[in-house]
This record gives C-alpha cells, sequence and structure tokens, in this order.
C-alpha cells in the first residue's frame, strides 16, 4: 500500500503534512524502469529506512574523455564568483578535463595575479560587473587580448550599458564549460549557451524587481523555486499553506505583483486559498492578483480545476527554466 498512488496516511484537507501521494509510487516506477527496485524497513517511533537498487552504465567511451583532457588540461582557468558553493560546482565541472582552476571571491585579488598566472579564461559573475569592483581594471589589464573573459549573467533580458563580450546564463551546465574552453582554443562550438558580443539592455538595478509571492510548504521546492526566481530577478516572500498566504496579503496591499500557489499543501491547500482571495479575503485590492498553480498533478482535469477555483495559469512540477520564464513575461510587464 505504501508505494500505491495517491495514498496518504492522512488523507483530510487540513492534514499536518502536504503533498498528494505520488513520490513513492513514482520511485518505484522509476527503480523498476532502470531494472531495480526500492524497499523499505519500518519501525513506529523510531524511523525508517528506504533503499533502491538500479543499473547504471559505466563510462563506455574513455577515449573520448581522455582526448577532451589531452585538448583542455593545460588551460588555466580564474573563477571570480562570491558563493563558495557555486566556485566548487563550476570548479567540479572544469576537474572533468584536468583544468587548472583558481576560485576568487573578489576583484582585487584575480587583478593582482593576473600577470604572474597568466591565465587563458576568467569566468566572472556578473554581479561584480555590475558593481564594477574591478571590472574596468582587468579589461585595462586585457587589452592585448590575452585571455578571454565569459560573464555569468543572471538575467534573461539585455540591459543598457553594459556591454560583454562573451556571457552566458546561470546556472553553469557541462555543456557551457566546453564552449568556454572551445572559445580558449579557438574551436566553433554552437552546442553550448554563450553569447557572443552580447549587448545587455536596461539594468534592472534603475527598475523594482518583480515581486513573487511564492505559496508551498515543501523546503526543497522551495529553494528549487527560489533559485529560478533569483535568476529573473525576483524578489521573493515564502508562505508555507494558503492561510499564511492570505495573511501576508492582507498585511502588504498592492505589494506582490504574481503569486505562485502550490494546490496540495497543509493547513489551507492551494484551491482553497485562491478562491478565498478572489472573494477579497486577503484585501479587495489582491482580489485580481496574477495566482499561478504549482502542482504535480499531471491527471486530465488538473487544469481545469485550478481554473475553476480562481487561479490564472498552471505550471507543472518539476519547475522548468524556460516555462517559468515564459509565465513571468506573460502576466508581468517589465
Amino acid at each position: 500500500m505504501l508505494f500505491e498512488k495517491f495514498t496518504q496516511a492522512d488523507n483530510s484537507t487540513t492534514r499536518k503534512y502536504g503533498g498528494t501521494g505520488l513520490g513513492l509510487s513514482i520511485v518505484k516506477k522509476l527503480t523498476e524502469l532502470m531494472g531495480g527496485g526500492v524497499s523499505v524497513e519500518s519501525e513506529a517511533g523510531v524511523g525508517s529506512k528506504f533503499e533502491f537498487d538500479v543499473l547504471i552504465k559505466g563510462e563506455v567511451d574513455s577515449q573520448f574523455n581522455q582526448d577532451l583532457i589531452d585538448k583542455y588540461c593545460e588551460i588555466k582557468v580564474a573563477v571570480v564568483v562570491e558563493d563558495p558553493s557555486k566556485q566548487i560546482n563550476i570548479e567540479q565541472q572544469f576537474s572533468r578535463f584536468a583544468v587548472n582552476v583558481s576560485k576568487y571571491n573578489n576583484f582585487n585579488d584575480v587583478i593582482q595575479s593576473v600577470e604572474s598566472e597568466q591565465y587563458d579564461l576568467i569566468l566572472i559573475d556578473e554581479t561584480f560587473v555590475i558593481d564594477n569592483n574591478g571590472y574596468d581594471e582587468l579589461l585595462k589589464k586585457n587589452n592585448n587580448n590575452s585571455f578571454k573573459i565569459v560573464v555569468l549573467t543572471s538575467l534573461h533580458q539585455k540591459q543598457s550599458g553594459l556591454h560583454y563580450q562573451y556571457s552566458y546564463p546561470k546556472p553553469t551546465i557541462l555543456k557551457d564549460i566546453i564552449y568556454c574552453l572551445d572559445l580558449v582554443r579557438n574551436v566553433d562550438n554552437k552546442q553550448g549557451n554563450l553569447i557572443i558580443e552580447n549587448e545587455l539592455i536596461q539594468d534592472k538595478s534603475d527598475q523594482e524587481k518583480i515581486k513573487v509571492l511564492l505559496v508551498e510548504d515543501n523546503f526543497v521546492n522551495q529553494q528549487v523555486a527560489l533559485s529560478l526566481f533569483e535568476q529573473l530577478d525576483c524578489e521573493v516572500d515564502i508562505a508555507e499553506n494558503g492561510q499564511q498566504a492570505l495573511d501576508i496579503l492582507n498585511k502588504k496591499i498592492n505589494y506582490f505583483d504574481i503569486v505562485f500557489m502550490d494546490c496540495q499543501m497543509p493547513v489551507m491547500d492551494g484551491y482553497t486559498a485562491s478562491h478565498q482571495i478572489r472573494l477579497g479575503k486577503a484585501g479587495s485590492e489582491n482580489s485580481e492578483i496574477v495566482i499561478v498553480a504549482l502542482t504535480a498533478n499531471a491527471m486530465k482535469g488538473d487544469k481545469e480545476k485550478c481554473i475553476a477555483s480562481g487561479m490564472t495559469d498552471y505550471l507543472s512540477k518539476p519547475i522548468d527554466e524556460n516555462e517559468l520564464t515564459e509565465i513571468v513575461n506573460k502576466y508581468i510587464k517589465r
């Protein structure tokens, strides 16, 4: 029964824990499709232990990997990113090709080391460029184009006044790493997200950020959504259930531009909360706010149920970055 679809220990609309009862059934199906299975050991009052096994293919093209290592291993890279976890993520991707990476969290250190280290490639988080913490000085040191500078951008729209010869949108993926390495080797590669001679328009720092109310009870889902909203330069408040959403909206009248509402939550679900908002229970000024449903349900009629409860649109989980961008651009005029 534990691995059956839509099974909950508590099926009431005000249950303590959210969810649809699909998670474990999906895990079971995926592990079986991958030639394995999943099992559980549970003891009341102590806890549960889940184990799974799957068949995974090993690396089959070691010669291909070795060719790439031979091609890139002598390249020296500097990564200028403030967040240590993002530094490590980028370094790990470069390490697949035995590339030498130096990490910096400020411009002063990398500028002092440029001449002595003789970098081939410098990756810079756009926040340093916007703040101009030494970016102009770095460009001056590269007047003979001795190294490539690639800016990691967080905006999907252009900004005026900022010109990057090379850039790509965060988060960094392996294709972007290969693209940057090929850039150093002067190889034409069209597979990554690198934007060449990209001029970004209108600096959002001169505009108000998009104000989002995210209504989601699951911590992991909150963190995933926050990282995606960060890419869109949004300012996000979080409510963990529908009742909290109503309370926040009542305190912040005419503050939010858009609400992203999970459907299955404890205390008050998203359907009920959306209906209450439309009835003016979150302030008459908020009664027509854009509400986008976030749901893992994939059954026929789910979208209709969301619209019937008063939601404006529908977004399936897991959230796709491109679909999220389309939704925001559809309803928010920048």
